[in-house]
């Protein structure tokens, strides 16, 4: 970042604090905005993070530079990682700690926002609300010429309320706090400083649980006070080697992962807290920071518990020797409150003038030089090494917002369509259905383009339904072979023995003729059974298959009800059609009838070919012709399955003449059958499955429009509600 020319000119005037305030402040304010909005979104921000061991006096650090007491007590308090922004603010004219406006806000808002006893915003604040802070976040980011403080965001929005309204909701102004969870659509809560401490507790165990478990759910606590260092930190839990009572057996593992995520982005000023009594490079944290920042380039030591120094201090702080550890940052150290003077009820500012004491008159510090001590020089320190920070990444920082923000357009394009009524639901899922009835006419009738389909032939329904038929026409011819078999030739003739009476030999029985007939017709009843289960899950795939690819972008609930009804009615097209088939097998089995004269023009055929056969066999005995193979006889036509010359060799006379006419006439009545069932059966399952298509499909989805079910199908989860409210 670079000033403008109206702010170098001036700037000769202006203390530090003063070009600070009015140059880099702002733009950390909007940094702060952006890591609050892209939280989780991989955006690298200028960002100072302390580490340390567990009980290293991270926390009082924390408390030394805020002037606040934050949750102390044994073992590991830090169980989230805590944000906090320090931002100075003017005193008024009238100096007091706290004060109270009170501002109004819609009705409809009024329930869900009530303040709390203490004057702070109850967290269960609307969505509503937490949207609006979010838009205004972003309109602060993207206003490069239109700075405004923390304090003026305040007045704005009280300003902006509906004065008309009723409600009233406690804001309060001066010094106070804001604490609130990234991420979360509760509203940030604003507290008094006295409560800051108890505020992150309730908040910790609300994320981490009433036990000693850590978890890597950030806090945020924007803390307005005066005269405060500008600041931004991350405290991370402190590195716990050993589990104590309720904390998870791989805490060790836990801690050191939390610390590594935030310490290694290569733009992050590691704040490395270590105890003056032991030694530096036996420090975990310190460790940790050397992984991620080999060089000790971007790493400071803040050297706490001063006052329990060892010989050689300064040395070590100065990074003196060849046993001393050196940072490009160098150490700080720095004296924090006992917890006697604690006890005591010593102030902050008291502490400051005990520590500025301490250091003057300790016989090995007072002769360091002042940049190596005292917690006013880490805060200034940090706030130079921030404003470093923010000027070398804001340029980089923009190209990565606008890079994200492309990506979370994009992200939004892919959304669902956002539905809020039956009327949104219905206007969107007509062309679905539309197109999806297209697709399946014209796979049915084999228009459809391939291409969107090539690598998927099981969804070319007419050719696969053509396969299937010409399947069946095979297995049917196999039923032919039989009538010139020797044990059906036997079975005739056992046949015509028990069911003749006193009677005329050369007169065929009728009903012996319909015995054996039906039995050969009900061999083509399982061949039927097959095909249409065949042709039934053909359907089912195919139906499945274009559900799922037109009506996906609706919502995984839709989907489902519409494969469900699909299938149903499927089921039920498919049921009719079985029916349909049996009654057709009836037909045939009822009586043998047919009135097409190729039946006894194949009779004729037959005997006058086997009377010629006779009378060439008496002329030239030699070499009977072969009998020809049905099978090798192309199927499709009523006389396909015979031939009058090579068929005729297929009939002897070995078992009498009744028998041999029987054959013949069980034979060619046959060819009428088989034309009739291979014809009919496909008949009816194509007409069934355009019927189908053409009709019942889309009546039966019809329904989802007239039933007002629509909406609850396809009402957004709540993650994904939570998921399209995070990227808008």
């Amino acid at each position: 970042m670079s000033f403008s020319s109206s702010s170098s000119s001036s700037s000769s005037s202006l203390s530090y604090e003063d070009i600070y305030r009015r140059d880099i402040r702002p733009q950390l304010d909007k940094i702060e905005r952006v890591r609050v909005l892209l939280e989780g979104e991989e955006i690298q921000t200028p960002t100072i993070v302390v580490v340390g061991d567990q009980s290293t006096g991270k926390s009082s650090v924390l408390e030394s530079l805020s002037g606040l007491s934050l949750p102390r007590g044994e073992g590991i308090v830090t169980r989230c990682p805590l944000i906090v922004s320090m931002r100075s603010i003017d005193p008024p004219a009238s100096l007091s700690s706290t004060s109270v406006s009170s501002i109004t806000l819609p009705s409809s808002m009024s329930s869900s926002s009530a303040p709390s006893a203490n004057g702070s915003v109850d967290p269960a604040a609307s969505k509503n609300k937490a949207k609006e802070h979010r838009h205004k976040a972003k309109r602060t980011v993207n206003n490069n010429n239109n700075d405004h403080t923390e304090e003026d965001k305040v007045n704005d929005d009280a300003n902006a309320e509906d004065a008309s309204t009723e409600d009233p909701i406690i804001v309060l102004t001066g010094e106070r706090a804001e604490i609130s969870v990234p991420g979360s659509s509760t509203p940030p809560r604003q507290i008094e400083l006295k409560d800051v401490g108890t505020a992150i507790q309730d908040l910790t165990t609300s994320l981490a649980g009433n036990e000693q478990s850590v978890v890597d759910k950030p806090i945020h606590l924007r803390i307005y006070k005066y005269n405060c260092p500008d600041l931004t930190l991350i405290d991370t839990p402190g590195i716990t080697r050993n589990p104590v009572a309720g904390q998870p057996k791989n805490i060790h593992q836990i801690t050191v992962d939390i610390v590594k995520k935030y310490i290694t982005p290569d733009k992050t000023i590691i704040l490395n807290v270590l105890p003056s009594n032991v030694d530096f490079t036996n420090s975990e944290s310190l460790q940790l920071s050397k992984q991620v920042d080999p060089d000790g380039l971007r790493t400071m030591g803040v050297v706490t518990k001063i006052d329990y120094c060892t010989r050689g201090i300064t040395d070590r702080l100065q990074g003196k020797g060849d046993q001393n550890m050196k940072l490009k940052l160098g150490f700080i150290a720095i004296r924090n409150r006992s917890q006697d003077e604690i006890d005591e009820g010593i102030t902050y500012e008291e502490a400051r003038r005990i520590e500025r004491e301490f250091f003057l008159h300790h016989a090995e510090l007072n002769k360091l030089e002042q940049r190596f001590k005292g917690t006013d020089q880490l805060a200034k320190r940090l706030t130079e090494l921030q404003a470093q920070s923010v000027r070398e990444m804001l340029p980089g920082l923009k190209q990565q917002i606008s890079d994200k923000l492309r990506e979370i357009k994009k992200s939004i394009a892919l959304l669902p369509p956002d539905i809020r009524s039956e009327a949104d639901c219905q206007q969107l899922v007509q062309p679905y259905l539309f197109d999806f009835i297209s697709a399946l006419k014209g796979v049915l009738e084999g228009t459809h383009d391939t291409a969107t389909t090539r690598h998927l032939p099981d969804l070319h329904l007419c050719p696969r339904l053509q396969e299937h038929f010409n399947n069946l026409a095979k297995t049917m011819q196999t039923v032919q072979h039989t009538f010139t078999a020797e044990d059906f030739v036997e079975e005739i003739e056992i046949a015509i023995k028990e069911s003749r009476g006193v009677a005329l030999g050369n007169f065929l029985s009728f009903p012996t003729f319909k015995y054996l007939i039906n039995q050969k017709i009900q061999l083509v009843v399982s061949m039927a059974d097959a095909l249409l289960l065949e042709c039934h899950n053909l359907v089912d795939r195919v139906v499945d298959a274009f559900a799922l690819g037109h009506f996906s972008q609706a919502a995984p609930a839709l989907v489902r009800e519409v494969s469900y009804r699909c299938r149903a009615t499927v089921d039920n097209e498919m049921e009719d059609v079985e029916k349909r088939i049996e009654g057709l097998f009836e037909q045939e089995c009822v009586r043998p009838f047919t009135m097409n004269p190729q039946y006894d023009s194949m009779v004729s055929d037959v005997k006058a070919a086997m009377k010629s056969a006779h009378t060439s066999c008496a002329a030239a005995p030699s070499t009977a012709p072969a009998a020809s193979s049905p099978s090798s006889t192309p199927a499709g036509t009523f006389r396909s399955s015979y031939d009058r010359t090579s068929n005729a060799n297929m009939f002897t006379s070995n078992h009498g003449p009744d028998v041999l006419e029987m054959q013949i006439s069980l034979f060619c009545y046959w060819q009428i059958v088989y034309g009739r069932l291979l014809d009919n059966i496909p008949a009816i399952i194509y007409h069934a499955i355009h019927q189908l298509v053409s009709r019942d499909l889309s009546r039966c989805l019809q329904g989802l429009f007239q039933e007002g079910k629509l909406l609850d199908m396809m009402r957004e989860s709540p993650q994904e509600t939570a998921n399209r409210q995070r990227l808008e």
